[in-house]
């Protein structure tokens, strides 16, 4: 005998979508452009999913979104679950398999990959390239990107392989050089810029090099957040950058810019190669992988000479 019913909202898939693309994007307004739906239907829906579960997911923080604990670990095991789904679909019907999307930090992407990607191109004229740069390094996620070069620690579920590690040189433009004659540059660009750090590249560089860092403190100090900034500065004639060698690489080989002051600084970060584990033996991302990995033996035996 049937004694009462159950008034509970059930759980949809469709507000399990709703719900994850509000946490992905942080905000009800991306959601629904992502969607193709209204802001009263995306709030609907995670009222509904939040009653159906009885948790509260999502609280207001000022005027944004901010995701309770519940709901940040709902989220990260809903954007796996739809990541594995579509991984699946693509992999039945053949969808996007030779897109590659790749994920780098804005200096490997302007320097490394951008001189080394004809080659590859030329090779493997059906690998189809989405390459999203970013300021800071990226977060290893499916939602982001099928690949990444990156700094950040290897996560469980993904396979790496180290490429380089970063190492500075001293580059300034030619006119420039020439300007200061047998003179220590007059202006250094910087690109520590965080207090209480300010200016430390300079001056670990002039240390390591076995030069006075004296030369930093009588120098005009330049400060800029990143490294494709710094060399675009050097090469206008405005200083004396340091960057990694390898986004000096083409400017150097073209006469834009020279170096300066022998020698070179290990920051102790070291760019990666990785993917997901499970993704490897994809043909388009198998190609990729092959082509980062005889560059990082490459660079490993020119290291050893």
């Amino acid at each position: 005998m049937q004694t009462g019913t159950n008034n509970k909202p059930k759980i949809s898939i469709r507000s399990l979508q709703i719900f994850e693309c509000v946490a992905r994007t942080g905000s009800t307004v991306k959601a629904a452009e992502e969607l193709s739906v209204t802001q009263s239907a995306i709030s609907h829906q995670i009222k509904q999913l939040s009653q159906a579960l009885g948790e509260t997911l999502l609280e207001k923080s000022g005027r944004s979104l901010k995701l309770t604990q519940r709901g940040a670990e709902l989220a990260q095991e809903l954007t796996k679950a739809f990541t594995n789904i579509g991984d699946s679909v693509n992999t039945i019907i053949g969808t996007n398999r030779n897109r590659v999307r790749l994920a780098v930090c804005s200096s490997f992407g302007a320097g490394w990959l951008a001189n080394h990607m004809p080659e590859f191109m030329s090779t493997h004229p059906e690998v189809i390239f989405d390459v999203q740069k970013y300021g800071d390094d990226p977060d290893l996620s499916d939602s982001i990107a099928d690949a990444f070069v990156t700094a950040k620690p290897v996560v469980s579920g993904f396979q790496a392989f180290d490429l380089m590690e970063e190492r500075l040189i001293a580059v300034a433009a030619p006119a420039y050089v020439q300007q200061q004659r047998d003179k220590p540059p007059a202006t250094l660009i910087s690109t520590t810029v965080g207090e209480p750090m300010r200016g430390a590249d300079w001056l670990n560089f002039l240390a390591f090099s076995g030069q006075d860092q004296m030369i930093f403190q009588q120098a005009k100090p330049m400060f800029c957040s990143h490294y494709v900034t710094a060399l675009a500065l050097a090469e206008t004639g405005c200083g004396a950058a340091l960057v990694p060698d390898f986004l000096a690489e083409r400017p150097l080989r073209e006469k834009r810019l020279v170096r300066i002051m022998e020698g070179s600084f290990k920051t102790g970060r070291t760019y990666r190669f990785c993917v997901k584990s499970v993704r490897m033996r994809e043909p388009a991302l198998a190609a990729v992988i092959d082509w980062f990995a005889a560059a990082a033996d490459q660079k490993m035996r020119l290291a050893a000479e």
